[in-house]
């Protein structure tokens, strides 16, 4: 009995009674460039390490899934289950935001099972619309899924938001330059060959 008592106790500390409000911040045209990809998208030597390496243990099967691949899943586990709530009306909350979805005494993170874990410290979560009908999640830090409703309804503004030339873009040619100047001595050495013959 004390411990359900200390429980009970522990989970009416959470106030979630401020996302049943209208949510006091906006999204920022900021979003639209995740951290993420402003510290990996710069043509810089470790930048390109990185990728080379993310493609070489690729190519050998030994790449462990990356954090961001990883927050995608958390990102859209999180949205199958507000769609669920939603589609039940099980929910009156507004908005979210870190603290309601990953405090282990938030109602939200209650009815999520198992409970909702960051794939690194750097993820922040915040939602679009109201996610009581039919809003969802995302993380700023990575951005979310490009297969994502939301993504999808912004797509535009996120690919403008990033350079146009990427180190993963740098990274894929200088990969496939070795290919494509072959072609042509190819050509060269075969117009050679058939004009003798």
């Amino acid at each position: 009995m004390i411990l359900l008592f200390s429980a009970s106790s522990v989970m009416a500390e959470f106030n979630a009674e401020m996302y049943r409000q209208e949510n006091p911040a906006s999204l920022s045209p900021s979003i639209f460039y995740p951290d993420f990809f402003k510290k990996t998208d710069p043509i810089t030597l470790s930048n390109l390490i990185r990728e080379f390496k993310h493609r070489y243990e690729f190519f050998m099967g030994i790449s462990s899934e990356s954090r961001q691949k990883s927050c995608f899943k958390v990102q859209n586990r999180i949205n199958q289950w507000l769609k669920k709530f939603q589609q039940a009306k099980k929910i009156d909350f507004k908005w979210a935001d870190d603290e309601l979805i990953f405090n282990e005494e938030s109602p939200l993170f209650l009815m999520i099972r198992p409970g909702p874990f960051k794939s690194e410290d750097n993820c922040k979560f915040l939602s679009y619309g109201d996610i009581a009908s039919d809003g969802g999640v995302f993380c700023r830090y990575h951005g979310p899924d490009p297969q994502s409703e939301f993504y999808q309804a912004h797509a535009h503004q996120f690919i403008e938001a990033r350079p146009f030339f990427t180190a993963y873009d740098l990274t894929e040619i200088l990969i496939f330059l070795p290919f494509i100047l072959v072609l042509p001595v190819s050509w060269l050495i075969m117009k050679k060959f058939l004009a003798k013959g």
